[in-house]
C-alpha cells in the first residue's frame, strides 16, 4: 500500500476516532452529524487514508477493500515521527505548514525579512491569516513531509 502522508490532526469538537492495535485512528464526523467520510490519522496526526461517502457509492468494494486493508495493516506504515520539527523562523520558506498556537496549521504564502532594524523582522503571511508578525528569534513547529 502506499502512503501520501498529509498533516491533519483530529478534530476533537467534531470528530470522533478509534483506536486500532496498529496504533491508527479510525475517524469520522461526530454525532448528530452524517458520517460522509472516514480517514485514518496516526499519532502524530497525518492522515494516510481518507475515503468519502461519494467514493463508496461509486465503488463500493474497492473502497471497502482499502479501508479493511488499512485497518489490518500491522506493518509499512510511514513514520512521521520526524515529519514536525522546530525551527527558526528565517528558515520558514513558501509552501512550508506552519503550526502556530495550537491552531489549524497554515500554508507560509510568503516570507519577507527586514534586516533593517536589530533583529530580523519576518511578516510571515499565511491562507487563513493577514501578515501575522513572528520574529527571527521565534521558533516554530513545522511539517515538512519528504
Amino acid at each position: 500500500m502506499e502512503f501520501h502522508p498529509e498533516y491533519n490532526p483530529i478534530d476533537r469538537e467534531a470528530e470522533c476516532s478509534t483506536l486500532l492495535p496498529s496504533g491508527l485512528r479510525v475517524v469520522c464526523p461526530a454525532y448528530p452529524g452524517e458520517c460522509t467520510y472516514v480517514r485514518f490519522v496516526d499519532n502524530n496526526g497525518f492522515e494516510l487514508g481518507y475515503w468519502d461517502h461519494q467514493e463508496w457509492a461509486d465503488d463500493p468494494t474497492d473502497v471497502m477493500g482499502a479501508i479493511m486493508g488499512l485497518m489490518s495493516q500491522e506493518e509499512g506504515l510511514p513514520d512521521t515521527s520526524e515529519y514536525k520539527q522546530k525551527v527558526w523562523v528565517d528558515d520558514l520558506v513558501k509552501g512550508d505548514v506552519v503550526l502556530v498556537g495550537g491552531k489549524q496549521p497554515m500554508t507560509v504564502v510568503s516570507v519577507e525579512v527586514d534586516t533593517s532594524k536589530s533583529y530580523h523582522e519576518v511578516s510571515v503571511t499565511y491562507d487563513e491569516l493577514d501578515e501575522p508578525h513572528l520574529y527571527g528569534e521565534d521558533r516554530v513547529t513545522v511539517v515538512r513531509i519528504p
